[in-house]
């Protein structure tokens, strides 16, 4: 009790997080709901409601998402080995910077993760100020993904988790 007591007094005064931001101590990822001087209430992504000791979130790491604002979604993405990688990193990266939300400071970048059997994989990262847009992560993060999704089905590309099963197919001329 008295280490819990000492615990919600020090978080009282250095306000590492605040309520609604969203943290991680331990394995508990959520959103704080409440903070008291012996737990701090702490609501995850499933709507479990946890109530932390002050205690265990003063003892341990504590990432808070919030704090000022900047998120960095990421994700990847098979391209075909015929596509030209130069291409593919160009285009992503031109799609994902236009798209409404994503900041250009720190600016997203998209690299070439891994080679594998059938694709190259890239991932694309990018960040979103969530003080400064209405628009939500997962809205500019979904956002993102479809425009590089249309981006490369545009340029003619072939994308997807396997490539050995995309086919192409063209009709003949009825000439």
């Amino acid at each position: 009790i008295g280490e819990n007591l000492f615990a919600g007094v020090f978080l009282a005064f250095s306000r590492p997080f605040e309520i609604d931001d969203l943290v991680k101590t331990g394995d508990l990822t959520g959103t704080v709901k409440a903070i008291d001087i012996r737990s701090v209430h702490i609501r995850t992504s499933d709507a479990c409601d946890v109530f932390v000791p002050s205690s265990q979130i003063f003892s341990q790491e504590l990432y808070n998402y919030t704090r000022d604002g900047l998120r960095r979604p990421n994700f990847t993405i098979g391209v075909a080995y015929h596509d030209e990688p130069e291409q593919v990193l160009a285009l992503l990266e031109r799609t994902v910077r236009a798209v409404p939300g994503v900041v250009s400071d720190p600016e997203a970048v998209v690299s070439i993760k891994e080679f594998s059997d059938s694709v190259i994989v890239y991932e694309v990262f990018l960040w979103v100020d969530l003080l400064a847009t209405d628009r939500g992560l997962l809205t500019v993060s979904n956002d993102a993904r479809i425009r590089c999704w249309r981006a490369l089905r545009e340029a003619g590309m072939t994308f997807s988790t396997d490539v050995t099963t995309a086919i192409e197919i063209k009709q003949a001329d009825s000439a």
